[in-house]
Parts: structure tokens; sequence; C-alpha cells
């Protein structure tokens, strides 16, 4: 076990309580979210419980992280800087704690303002985040700062507009139909993404938002008699289940009352004539049009932050650079406001209605127990942001430092005579433990083989917890990780080969393949039997023709594609878009 990272929280403070204006022990004033017109004074600034963790050089500070919310009982928090930093975070917390039951709340993935909406899967990972939130327990939410800001539908509207279906129940599937349109549901002729259902006789095909596969209810008469999760890839079912939540489709309500709710607040926000607007229109006649997003506080009475969700036993972890991001995000909130302000037939939405201003911000983070997790020394008058520091963080003096250094350079000189001299001389003078880190299994055996030529024998290592039982000195392992370790007092050093090679891999999430928009088939008119086509996880196979086949009780048609060997593969024509014309010679 690693001992010089051991957690030290800060004490006990009051949760998630809102200052009022009769409130005067600290001066520092900002505009309340609910009313713009009345101050408020957070009573907690200057006695909130901050502690500083310092000096958590390399990835130490997540390791350290991984360690303190599996001892934290309630909901830690991770703010980043930005969303690349989120979503690298939460690859470094899964590599050192598998265990860890770890939401990212991706943001919208959109400017300020666009005039497109975000993805369905990003709405449903939101949707059931915010759920999920309000009860959590030794879990851990990752969210840039860019994303905190935004403001949200009410709790209670994700908890009002969830439906719970179990078998035995009884429901009008007309009824049940139509309650799936309100909510937000696209009916469509084969399920296929999140957000749609499907309705054939007594079966109905839906696709729930926060969840991983859709679901096939079987109705007998009115009584649910089966609820099964099916791929939408070959329809076929994959488990049986009792009971399923569905979660609301949109971040805001298209029924008659939220339809109400938006022409009355569109009427009193907006200047001019409510006809001329496009936005106005389209909603009074139940559609959602792109951008609507950006129209959100119209829905509702009172909208709210994530700070809202968040459960009463809970504890803020922030980076470095957080408020800096905060401050550069607002200004251009700004400049897009300015920039698409003027359109008549699409007015839209202050700022300050939409987000939290920084000063707001940093107020509502205030009012929780906090940590910073700073690289550096906070007392080094040497470091240039040292003044900023002092400035951002109202007490300093509650600080831990870990016993970390940074690894000197290593990278490879591939012209030299011996390209791991720098390496080779930092092994001899080293006593640690020292594990080696690469991207994937191929890039490890690649890293192997080089250290091998060089007579640097390493001992392979499957993961984290591996590394902690260890009693050889030299291993080697696959992980995410891009930045090196050096705990001083625990005899451990991690070399990651970003820097032997000097190259960084930017952490991505996982998003569907693009392809060239000219070589997608558009329709099956496009296709001649014989025709080698290009399909977007099988390759390049031959078209037979379209068939009708059974699956899971329904009848389909499926393109029918030969591979090599003689291999066939059915393919829904619901999912054309996997296949494109073969571009390749002939």
């Amino acid at each position: 076990m690693l001992s010089s990272l051991r957690p030290i929280f800060p004490s006990q403070m009051p949760q998630n309580t809102k200052a009022t204006a009769a409130t005067t022990i600290s001066p520092a004033v900002a505009i309340s979210p609910d009313n713009p017109e009345k101050p408020y004074v957070n009573q907690y600034l200057e006695q909130a419980q901050v502690q500083h963790w310092q000096n958590l050089n390399g990835c130490a500070a997540l390791l350290l992280l991984a360690k303190a919310a599996q001892t934290f009982k309630g909901l830690s928090v991770l703010i980043t800087a930005d969303m690349n930093a989120a979503t690298q975070a939460e690859q470094y917390l899964r590599f050192f704690d598998q265990t860890l039951n770890i939401h990212l709340f991706p943001d919208w993935e959109t400017l300020p303002y666009d005039r497109f909406s975000p993805l369905e899967d990003i709405v449903s990972e939101r949707l059931k985040t915010l759920y999920a939130l309000p009860h959590a327990t030794q879990q851990v939410l990752i969210i840039p700062i860019t994303t905190l800001m935004h403001y949200l539908p009410p709790p209670e509207f994700i908890q009002q507009h969830t439906l719970l279906l179990k078998k035995g129940d009884c429901w009008d599937i007309d009824l049940l139909r139509e309650q799936l349109t309100l909510s937000g549901y696209r009916s469509v002729n084969q399920v296929m993404e999140h957000g749609e259902y499907a309705s054939r006789g007594s079966l109905l095909d839906l696709f729930p938002m926060g969840s991983e596969t859709p679901y096939r209810i079987d109705f007998f008469d009115d009584e649910i008699d089966s609820i099964r999760s099916f791929s939408p890839d070959d329809q076929r079912s994959l488990e049986t289940l009792t009971s399923v939540e569905l979660l609301p489709a949109h971040e805001f309500p298209l029924d008659e009352k939220g339809i109400r709710q938006f022409r009355q607040n569109y009427r009193l926000a907006m200047s001019g004539d409510p006809q001329r607007s496009l936005i106005y229109k389209a909603v009074s006649d139940g559609q959602s049009l792109a951008g609507i997003e950006y129209y959100l506080p119209l829905f509702f009475q009172e909208t709210a932050s994530l700070f809202d969700y968040l459960p009463h036993k809970t504890l803020l972890y922030l980076q470095t650079e957080v408020f800096i991001a905060a401050e550069k995000q607002w200004k251009t909130i700004a400049g897009r406001y300015e920039q698409y302000r003027h359109d008549i037939e699409r007015p839209i939405l202050p700022p300050e209605k939409l987000w939290l201003n920084p000063q707001t911000l940093t107020d509502y983070i205030h009012q929780h127990r906090c940590i910073y997790l700073h690289t550096d020394l906070l007392n080094d008058p040497t470091r240039a942001n040292h003044t900023e520091d002092n400035h951002n963080h109202q007490s300093l003096h509650n600080h831990t430092t870990y016993p970390t250094k940074t690894l000197p350079a290593l990278l490879i000189q591939t012209r030299a005579d011996d390209p791991l001299k720098l390496l080779k001389q930092f092994l001899a003078t080293s006593k640690e433990k020292i594990i080696f880190t690469a991207a994937s299994a191929g890039r490890r055996e690649h890293l192997m083989g080089l250290l091998k030529e060089h007579e640097i024998k390493v001992h392979t290592v499957d993961d984290w917890q591996a590394v902690e039982r260890a009693k050889r000195k030299r291993l080697i392992m696959t992980a995410p990780l891009q930045d090196g370790l050096w705990l001083t007092d625990d005899q451990l050093i991690v070399i990651p080969e970003s820097l032997l090679f000097g190259i960084r891999y930017e952490a991505q999430r996982k998003r569907r393949k693009s392809r060239d928009a000219e070589a997608i088939i558009r329709n099956l008119t496009d296709l001649s039997e014989g025709a080698p086509v290009v399909h977007e996880e099988h390759g390049v196979g031959r078209y037979l023709g379209l068939i009708t086949l059974n699956a899971g009780d329904t009848d389909g048609e499926y393109l029918l594609l030969e591979y090599a060997g003689g291999d066939r593969l059915y393919v829904p024509v619901a999912s054309l878009n996997l296949i494109s014309r073969y571009t390749g010679s002939s």
C-alpha cells in the first residue's frame, strides 16, 4: 500500500446553504440567480472549510483522489478546467481504481447560442447523471467548470417526468404512446437511438435516455407481459427484466404545461411581436427546433444549477486554473451574445439567464467543503502564478504537502550513439520500484522490445493493484497515463511512454466514426447485387440482395452481405448508414 498519499479532509461545514441579504458576515456580494435585482452575501466565503493539497506532481493528484473517493462516503466532485481534462481524469481514475463508480457529466459540445442541438447520446448521459446525483453515495462526479456554469432544469422536473414501467402493470398502449410523445420521444419505424420508440401491434420498442440498450415491451391486452432488452443492430433479445425507468427525452418539457410556460415567459423576456419568432412558433406547435436548449429557462418558473442536485454529503475537488477557464468562458459568452442578439426572427436570452457568472459560481463552490489540487508549492515565491493563487484562494494555511517529485528529462535521442542514455543514467541511480506504461498492448510490446535491446529487463503486470503488490523492481503495463509519477517516500516511480518518446495523446471520448460523405449509401436503389460495399465494423464484403427475416418475434428487411470464405452478415435496413460504397481500386 502507498502510505505517503493519505487524504487529509477539511472538517465538516454546513452544506448547500443559500445566504440571504440579511447575512453580513462576509463582504463578498454577488447577484442572486433567483432574483437579479436582489444582492445576497455568501456567509461561508471567509469561513469556508477549504483544504489545499500541494506538491502533487504528475498524476499524483488523481491517484490521491482515487484513494480519497474510496474513503469518503458521500459524493466526490472533481471540477476541471475543460472537457479534455475531465475525460483524462476519468481515464486515470478508472485505471487507479476499477471499482470506482464514476459519472462524467458531458458538455453539450456546442458553442454558446449555437443553432444546433447536442447529440442524443450526450443528452442521455446528462439526464442519467442528473437523475442519479441526489442519492449518490461513495461515487465520483467529474465536470468541467464551463459546463458547471450552465443553468439546468429543476430537480423536480427530472423526478416528475421519469416513468416506471413494471411487468404486470396495466397500460392503455395508445395512452402510453401519447405519454412517450409528450415526454419528447420520437416515433420511428425501427428503434436505433436514444429517445426513440416504435409500436407494432402488441409490441412496443423504446430506447430510454440513460439506458445502455433499448427495450421491447410485450403487451397481453392492456397488461405488460414481458420486458426484454435487445440489440438495435440485429434486433435479438438480450435479457429479461421486471421493470424499466424512462427518463424524459429532453432537459425541458414539450407537453401542454411546458409550452404554456414557455409562451408566457417568452412574452415577458423578449420584446417585439412573438409571432415573428421562429422559436416561439415552433414551440407553440409542440416542435423542438435545433438550438432550443439555449431557451431552456423559458420552460420553467425557476431554473437550477448543478449544485441543487448535489447530495448533502458532497466534497468538491478543484484542479488548477478552473477560475481562469470560467472567466475566459464568460468573455466568450459575452462575445457570442453580441454577435447574435440582433436577430429579430430568433432573439436570444442574455447570458445571466443561461449561465452562472464567475463570481456567483465561485460563491456557490465555497458553500461546500473544497479541496484545491496544486502541482506546486503555494508558498514558493518563484512560481509564475504565485500572486494569482493568493488572489483566487482566500485561505492558504490549511494545506497538506505531499512527498512527490518531478521526473527529469528522459527523452529517447534516436540519433545519438546511445539513444537511451538519459533513461539509463536515471535507472542507475534509482532504487525505487519503476513502472513503465504504454497506451496499448501493441505499444507495450514495442517498448518492452526496445528496453530489452538495451538490457533493461522488465516484467508485465495487469493492473495498478498488481503494481502495489509486486516484489520486482522493474515493471511494465498498459495504462492511459501520460503524466509521470514519483513518490519519494513510497519509493515508486511511473514512467509513461510520453516521457520517453515525447508524444502525448489527447484524451478522447468515444464517438461514432465519421466517413466520406460521398461514399455513404443514401438509398437502397444505390446498391446493385454483387457490388462491393464496406461495413463500418466488419469491412469489405459483397452485397447479395435484400431479404426478410424474423428476429425477436418481428419481421424485418435485411441487407445480405457475403465475405471471404462464405461468411454472411445480415444488416437491418435501418442500419443502412453503416454501409458505404467500396471506393478502392477494382
